[in-house]
């Protein structure tokens, strides 16, 4: 790919202008990806998965034994389009917890639970009616850990692993092997390359852990850990400048315990995770909430059909490739460099503007692909059209999408369904907004007393307003964005050019970077004994 189809593809996502990153970046209204069924035979149409966005959330209930309470829960799961959710701390017993929520018509659920009842424990998921056809494998392990694997198209298995960490300090042992089961589902995962995700209520606080070395010795502390050296990411972290707590046992009192993790693989898709402070569940833990972007999980095409239709391309083989053949190769390289009378004076020419740093690329990449093709082996394999771009996000893109949603929601006489919190942030959001570029034409005050007023007619024309100088600010973040992204890449690959030629090579091919982890070396004895 040269620079100039790289500041396409990156312009492509119209971020200022699409219709179709109007995102929320709120969890009730996020996305609209679900229907309300009355029969139970039509199922496939609660959820069509080729929407943009999916919704996944994690939550300790305190407690699931009361089926008024499981209804309430569940209704307040579908209207925040939540369509998969871990449940923590069910306290359902193993024998009872298989007759849990099988008449619910939205969503399709599996439980697990300790045979002791007067022990806490119980671990739960439910995933909506329409993606539960993807689900190809329930494991249960302890009581505290149920893992769900998805397969999709394309070859692609989603893992999702909801845990329930014992919180008592006497359950050591107990929670020690909870620990190994988890471990090794993520060795799983990782050998047999899966999308993997990790929620629960994990009963230790990350950042308590940070700011305290010593605590780092302490057992609960311990799957923090364990989920860094497998190189997971703590999502909420990723996507807020602010951490929000989980669990609030009084005003002094408040944690965060409640994590959603991801791999790399899921790195591109990740949007935002939020915490819902909704007082409306009874429970003293809050709904934590991912939204992932779904284009590259569900939208692929599978590989029997790239076969039927002649979905092709070529690859280059390295590990065909000797000492020898690199030397031919850096031979090949050297002469079509010497040949192009042009290349060098290119150097010294002015402006180095954009224009000379893709005439100058576009002649390097014609001449490292003719010495790839020349010397290197190839092979053909089918072609997927998966797609890999950086995404800008700024405080003004999130501006001018909430203004966006406040005009939409303000034409359909909505303006009450946004919570009273969400108008303050966007109220704060504005003025740091107005504060950055210095608009004295807007005024906080007002601006704020017509977003309260039940009658958004007034404050239309402000947005609209208000939206056309963001989207004309945003065009120049977009700008300065990719000429950033450009700047980036063609030094990584300068520096690669010198120093790793294969990755080099890869950033040019666009290959997928994979690895593989060895996590056990077994040795054995002169007994022969590991």
């Amino acid at each position: 790919m040269n620079i100039d189809q790289y500041r396409r593809q990156i312009r492509s996502l119209n971020l200022a202008s699409t219709s179709n990153n109007n995102i929320n970046i709120q969890n009730n209204n996020f996305i609209n990806n679900s229907k309300d069924i009355t029969n139970v035979e039509n199922q496939e149409d609660t959820i069509n998965i080729y929407n943009n966005y999916i919704s996944i959330g994690t939550h300790n209930v305190r407690g699931f034994n009361v089926i008024s309470k499981q209804r309430v829960f569940f209704d307040e799961y579908k209207d925040l389009n939540l369509d998969i959710i871990g449940l923590t701390e069910t306290k359902l017993a193993n024998k009872l917890s298989k007759f849990t929520q099988q008449n619910n018509k939205i969503y399709k659920s599996w439980w697990t639970g300790i045979e002791d009842q007067n022990k806490t424990g119980g671990v739960g998921i439910a995933i909506k009616f329409g993606l539960h056809k993807h689900v190809t494998r329930i494991i249960t392990k302890l009581g505290r850990l149920i893992s769900m694997d998805l397969m999709f198209k394309g070859k692609i298995t989603i893992r999702i692993i909801n845990i329930y960490v014992n919180s008592n300090e006497q359950e050591i042992q107990t929670r020690e092997q909870l620990l190994k089961e988890l471990s090794s589902l993520i060795i799983e995962a990782n050998t047999k390359r899966f999308h993997l995700i990790v929620m629960g209520d994990f009963n230790a606080d990350a950042e308590k852990l940070d700011n305290d070395v010593k605590l780092s010795k302490k057992h609960k502390y311990k799957i923090i850990n364990i989920l860094r050296d497998f190189g997971l990411f703590d999502t909420q972290k990723l996507t807020n400048e602010e951490i929000t707590f989980t669990w609030k046992k009084n005003n002094k009192t408040i944690r965060r315990i409640d994590y959603i993790w991801i791999n790399e693989y899921l790195l591109n898709n990740l949007v935002i995770t939020n915490v819902n402070h909704d007082h409306t569940f009874d429970s003293d833990h809050f709904l934590v909430t991912m939204i992932l972007e779904t284009d590259n999980l569900f939208g692929n095409r599978n590989l029997a059909r790239e076969k039927r239709k002649h979905m092709k391309r070529d690859i280059f083989v390295y590990d065909n490739m000797t000492e020898e053949k690199w030397k031919k190769f850096r031979s090949k390289l050297d002469d079509l460099l010497s040949k192009d009378r042009h290349f060098h004076s290119t150097f010294y020419q002015y402006p180095k503007d954009q224009t000379w740093t893709n005439n100058i690329w576009n002649k390097l990449e014609t001449i490292l692909k003719d010495a790839m093709i020349a010397e290197i082996p190839q092979r053909t394999i089918c072609k997927s059209d998966r797609t890999k771009r950086p995404k800008l996000k700024s405080d003004t893109f999130k501006a001018y999408k909430w203004s966006l949603r406040l005009i939409r929601i303000i034409k359909k006489s909505n303006l009450n369904s946004i919570a009273i919190d969400k108008k303050h942030k966007f109220i704060d959001r504005f003025k740091n907004i107005i504060h950055k570029y210095n608009w004295n034409e807007f005024n906080s005050f007002d601006f704020s007393a017509k977003l309260f007023n039940t009658d958004g007619k007034l404050l239309i024309d402000e947005l609209v307003k208000l939206s056309k100088k963001l989207k004309l600010k945003l065009d120049v973040e977009d700008r300065i964005f990719v000429t950033q992204q450009i700047e980036a890449n063609v030094q990584n690959r300068l520096e690669h050019f010198e120093s790793q030629k294969k990755f080099m090579l890869d950033s040019i091919l666009e290959r997928e970077y994979r690895k593989i982890s060895i996590n056990k070396l077994l040795v054995k004895d002169d007994n022969n004994e590991e």
